[in-house]
């Protein structure tokens, strides 16, 4: 403010406002976590919970040197518990970060598997991958492959178990310096349809 130049005094108010618009878009996904705690089931947009994530884990990831690709085959809905796709969509987003220390690049893809009718949700990371002895136990609960103090060993197990309770699945595929690619399946929305409550 006792800055005289106009110009810059401008570009300073601008910086403010997208820093404070950013803490609110950030404040508001934070909220939503909350929110969508419950168990129902509901019509989901994911492309929206992936942005929602991307936005809470932004800073982390470009601190971290990861670039984000973003690849979306339109905006398919699905049954799940919103709040639930968000918490494992952050436990794979910081998973695939912590796979890659010297930085990488993180794949998101959504897309329409229309064999099965089912929403595909890819995540994929450049890091340093999983030996095959370790991948068989991966969505085991508790056991993890990380040191010691660094993880619950939960993270995957809950991956997998909210895919299965959605009507899905997951599966992943990793080779050791070759990344990770974790596959999660949800049951496609259509417009017309109407979830059955039991």
């Amino acid at each position: 403010m006792k800055d005289q130049n106009n110009a810059e005094r401008t570009k300073a108010f601008e910086r403010i406002v997208r820093a404070g618009q950013r803490a609110a878009v950030i404040a508001h996904g934070m909220l939503g976590f909350a929110r969508k705690s419950a168990t129902n089931r509901q019509r989901t947009d994911i492309v929206g919970l992936v942005e929602e994530v991307l936005i809470l884990t932004e800073k982390d990831l470009a601190k971290n040197r990861i670039q984000v690709e973003t690849k979306y085959a339109g905006r398919p809905t699905a049954w799940v518990v919103p709040g639930q796709i968000e918490q494992i969509l952050v436990n794979l987003v910081i998973n695939a970060r912590q796979a890659m220390p010297n930085g990488g690049r993180l794949l998101i893809k959504l897309s329409h598997d229309q064999a099965d009718d089912m929403i595909d949700l890819l995540v994929r990371d450049t890091g340093c991958g999983i030996a095959p002895d370790k991948l068989r136990r991966i969505f085991d609960p508790f056991f993890t492959t990380k040191e010691v103090g660094k993880g619950t060993g939960l993270g995957l197990s809950m991956v997998y178990g909210v895919a299965r309770q959605s009507g899905g699945t997951a599966r992943i595929v990793s080779r050791p310096g070759a990344g990770t690619t974790v596959q999660l399946y949800f049951p496609r929305a259509a417009k017309s349809a109407e979830l059955d409550p039991g």
